[in-house]
């Protein structure tokens, strides 16, 4: 699928397919995380920090927006008119790392001087003490009606899903999470920022009438970015909260030319009531249905009611500070011109910044379309692109059969642009609570993984990981090897401690994926993973030191343990850029008459394969915001409720919602900026080694290296002396002590015998790449600058750029295609593929057997290459994804294009 980053306004288009929507977003994805200790968002970073005290005194600029607290004192000497609210937040302090130049990304808040988090009783439900955060796009934060404006009741266990109502009624009890209102019926609405409000509507949930807020067709639990409960420790309270823009939630519209503001809003929950005060106490207001109240200034405790519902009097307390979000334009005047690169989405985070620069110094629109790296080198030697930012070089090899004639008349020059690097993020934290002792949260930052580890996870060799029902007793498809890569001691894989890592929480985390179109940083993956002894043994059918083996579905065709007539590559050594989904698991498993009946008549024919269980992310940002919210999309629970549209609820799969609270664990690749940009935590990787290690010394034989500036850097300066005529590359087999070994440094290759490059076109490119190579150098976080998750180009690639800019002035084909003529690829030359990838609803479960995924394959021949998924149908990559894509929509990120 191709991806298009532009600095212009586009229309928002909507693409359906018959099984599956995908919806089109600007510049990201709205997610919440635990940061890292090191979060790249700090003030000394971005020069917009701001702390907002809860007493008052703060800068102007801020108190303007707060509701002044100090009222809640009856006179001088400190007496609380508030109900025991200025008791509970007088010293509370919040810190925002970042509010201006917003798009969709975590920002990072903080908060000292409230009391530990502490449960109402011992089976650790109803905490007090706790932070609610909500974004709301209101004009004026101190109107009557601003709470309207404020996204959050997603979580409410009204909402007619059974796993949202639960997750969070084990947390908060049932009213702390809703907008309030008596049964619901007198709700406080959501209004739009189009004007729109939602109201109580009645549903049939599992045979009876419910009534619901409503607020479920603008925003579900599975898109909004409310923190219905961020934890105090002892040490205060720290969480990250992703501000969504207009083409994330078009029902906020922040980050539009016509709203550039919208607001945080903090709501503290101490231990007093919220109950306002009343002439006749036992008129309590606050958290009918159950009339769980307490009456004014009584200590509580447990925090019940809604923090938005105006009949109680918590939104009060709130602290708002304000989000100013970057304009949606590059800044290029109309009609200036343009220049359009394709290429690796690794480089998409530096080209957002580089955009503005380029903009503002030279006045050109550059844009770059992102698609898988077959696609765009087939696009440069058909004509189509003048350049296409590359990790591999244009050989016969790395482009589509029907365009590997035009290799040998290619005359391809390589500029590097960007070092560039993939990792191994995360989010890993957890609650602990000792008897009353006020809870522990556990942030774990600093975690190794090893080659044979990620070859685990990318082949489907966790139990968790092959298709299996909930709530079924189900016979381990793998029974020598672990339930999880990480969790508890007695499931998790025994290599994943013998590293020293910690056990992340009880329950399952995943490990989750970018596909299934093939890309370069992917095939970088693999080509790491199969540089290390260990892992090459493992993919080739050998055991690990504690049993462990791979799933038998990923062995290549002819070996004897290869299951479903195997692969027709060898993962140990092939090249591969995408990541197969090969296990051919389904359930639920119908293999007796009983089981056929249940699956005809409780589950309507409907099973899910590997795909459907767990779907793909469609890019590496796509998987940074998901890995950041734990929206692991994991689907094996069916809802008899799920109403699919008809008079009556039919029932159907339903994914399981993103975790909440403390208690978090997600992993998958993505790219060092991405990872900065959604605050993540990378995994520190070892270098590949030639011999292979024991239980006793898997982790002290090696040599790790976390992704880092200096260490991306250090993998770069291993280039140094390459023949500039080709593309090196970063062998992590030799990278050094020092290096990270998953670099990728970036290229824009530039065929300068290509029919579509003018002299224009030409001025242009040399253009962007000297400002790349200068202004675009320089690390920084100012528009323009080199942002974060790359390292400078050193010195000898710098010499190599200004050497590729000479050639691309001065060597002119002797033949060029008249500028009248656009630019068009000769009709005598093969036509390039389509630059967009089939649907994720084309995509089969297994994927064609082919050793790496070719840019100009059909969907048709896709699916005919695939197995036979027999008579009865299955929900996969087709209607799961569909669904998915349905309940997730403004979190599904799309290739795009940014610039004219």
């Amino acid at each position: 699928m191709t991806r298009s980053l532009s600095p212009r306004p586009r229309r928002r288009a909507r693409i359906a397919t018959a099984a599956t929507f995908v919806v089109t977003v600007c510049l990201g994805l709205g997610v919440a995380a635990t940061p890292p200790a090191s979060s790249p968002a700090t003030a000394a970073e971005t020069g917009s920090a701001v702390t907002v005290a809860w007493a008052g005194g703060n800068d102007p600029a801020v108190q303007k927006y707060q509701v002044d607290h100090k009222k809640t004192l009856t006179d001088a000497s400190g007496a609380d008119a508030g109900g025991g609210h200025w008791d509970d937040f007088k010293n509370l302090k919040v810190a925002v790392s970042k509010t201006a130049g917003l798009r969709d990304e975590a920002i990072v808040v903080t908060a000292t001087g409230m009391a530990p988090t502490s449960f109402w009783n011992s089976t650790e439900t109803m905490p007090s003490n706790f932070l609610q955060l909500m974004q709301c796009w209101g004009d004026d934060p101190l109107a009557a009606d601003f709470a309207e404006t404020c996204q959050f009741g997603a979580w409410s266990a009204e909402t007619g899903n059974d796993a949202a109502g639960e997750q969070i009624a084990k947390v908060l009890g049932s009213g702390a999470a809703t907008r309030g209102g008596e049964e619901l019926v007198d709700a406080l609405p959501f209004r739009t920022v189009a004007g729109v409000k939602s109201k109580p509507e009645q549903i049939n949930f599992k045979g009876s009438q419910r009534t619901i807020t409503g607020t479920a067709r603008f925003y579900s639990a599975a898109n909004s970015n409310e923190e219905p409960i961020a934890y105090v420790g002892a040490d205060g309270a720290r969480t990250s909260f992703t501000v969504q823009t207009a083409g994330t939630q078009p029902y906020l519209g922040c980050g539009t030319p016509q709203r550039t503001r919208c607001w945080l809003v903090i709501v503290p929950r101490g231990v007093h009531s919220g109950e306002r005060a009343h002439d006749d106490p036992t008129a309590l207001t606050c958290f009918p249905p159950v009339r769980g109240g307490r009456p004014h200034g009584q200590q509580t405790l447990a925090q019940l009611g809604s923090p938005v519902d105006p009949d109680c009097g918590f939104f009060d307390n709130r602290l708002v500070v304000p989000l100013d979000f970057a304009p949606p334009t590059s800044g290029c005047a109309a009609g200036a011109p343009e220049s359009r690169l394709v290429g690796s989405e690794l480089l998409a985070e530096a080209m957002g910044s580089w955009q503005r620069g380029l903009c503002a110094s030279v006045g050109t629109a550059y844009s770059l379309t992102t698609s898988s790296g077959g696609v765009t080198r087939d696009q440069l030697l058909t004509g189509r692109a003048t350049a296409a930012v590359t990790a591999n070089p244009v050989t016969a090899d790395t482009v589509g059969e029907a365009n590997r004639a035009l290799v040998d008349d290619a005359r391809v020059r390589y500029a590097p642009v960007a070092n560039a690097a993939l990792t191994v993020s995360f989010v890993m934290s957890k609650v602990e609570q000792i008897g009353d002792r006020p809870p522990r949260i556990v942030v774990s930052r600093d975690i190794k993984i090893t080659p044979r580890l990620l070859a685990k996870a990318l082949t489907q060799s966790y139990n968790y990981d092959v298709p299996w029902l909930d709530g079924r007793p189900r016979v381990l498809p793998l029974p020598a090897n672990p339930l999880l890569l990480a969790g508890g001691r007695d499931v998790a894989d025994p290599e994943w401690f013998a590293l020293g890592n910690p056990a992340p929480l009880d329950h399952p985390g995943h490990f989750v994926v970018t596909g299934p179109q093939g890309e370069d940083a992917t095939q970088a993956l693999w080509r790491y993973i199969q540089a290390d002894a260990d892992a090459a043994a493992f993919l080739r059918g050998e055991p690990d030191p504690w049993g462990t083996r791979i799933n038998p579905y990923f062995l290549p065709a002819g070996h004897p343990d290869a299951k479903g007539g195997g692969l027709a590559y060898d993962l140990s050594r092939d090249p591969i850029d995408t990541v197969p989904r090969a296990d051919q698991t389904r359930f639920p498993e119908a293999t007796t008459p009983a089981e056929e009946e249940e699956l005809k008549t409780r589950y309507r024919g409907l099973q899910v394969d590997s795909v459907g269980m767990m779907p793909y992310s469609e890019s590496l940002t796509a998987n940074a915001a998901r890995i950041a919210r734990t929206d692991t999309k994991f689907t094996n629970q069916w809802d008899p409720a799920k109403d699919n549209g008809a008079a009556s609820p039919t029932g159907g799969w339903v994914p399981v919602l993103p975790h909440i609270g403390g208690n978090r664990f997600t992993m998958g690749p993505t790219d060092a900026a991405s990872a900065a940009r959604f605050a993540l935590d990378s995994a520190a990787l070892p270098l590949p080694l030639a011999a292979r290690t024991s239980k006793d010394d898997v982790a002290s034989a090696r040599t790790w290296v976390a992704p880092t500036a200096t260490s991306i850097g250090n993998a770069a300066r291993t280039l140094t002396g390459s023949d500039p005529e080709t593309l090196p590359q970063i062998d992590p087999r030799t990278v050094g002590a020092d290096a990270y070994p998953l670099t990728v440094p970036l290229y824009a290759a530039v065929n300068v015998a290509g029919p579509a490059l003018d002299t224009a076109q030409r001025a242009r490119l040399t253009e962007f790449l000297a400002y790349v190579e200068t202004t675009g150098n320089r690390p920084g976080f100012a528009p323009g600058d080199l942002p974060e998750g790359f390292a400078p180009l050193t010195d000898s690639q710098r010499a190599q750029n200004a050497a590729a800019r000479e050639r691309i002035t001065n060597e002119v084909p002797a033949e060029t295609v008249p500028p009248s003529s656009g630019g068009a690829v000769p009709p005598s030359r093969p036509a390039a593929p389509s630059a967009v990838a089939a649907p994720a609803a084309a995509v089969p479960a297994t994927l064609p057997a082919t050793a790496t995924s070719t840019a100009g394959a059909a969907p048709a021949a896709a699916a005919a290459a695939a197995p036979s998924s027999g008579a009865q149908p299955v929900l996969g990559g087709a209607l799961i994804a569909g669904m998915a894509g349905l309940i997730a929509a403004p979190f599904l990120l799309r290739r795009r294009t940014l610039g004219g």
